[in-house]
């Protein structure tokens, strides 16, 4: 789990990935590694993107970086 002071540092990375042109499966990869949870990614992808929750959910749900959530 990230930890509240990690997670500002971790998204201001995962910004410089987006508009560095890095796709979102990318992303969701490094927050996986970083120590997000599936929650802390559905939150940081509608930061990142400005989707809602369902789109943000669906996105991180199925995702290849959180396929056991498929499960």
């Amino acid at each position: 789990m990230i930890s509240l002071e990690e997670y500002p540092e971790r998204m201001v990375e995962a910004e410089v990935m987006m508009h560095g042109g890095s796709d979102l499966e990318s992303i969701l990869r490094f927050l996986k590694t970083s120590g997000f949870t599936p929650i802390d990614s559905i939150r940081g992808v509608m930061e990142l993107t400005g989707w809602t929750l369902a789109e943000a959910t669906r996105k991180v749900h199925f995702s290849e970086t959180w396929q056991e959530l498929q499960q």
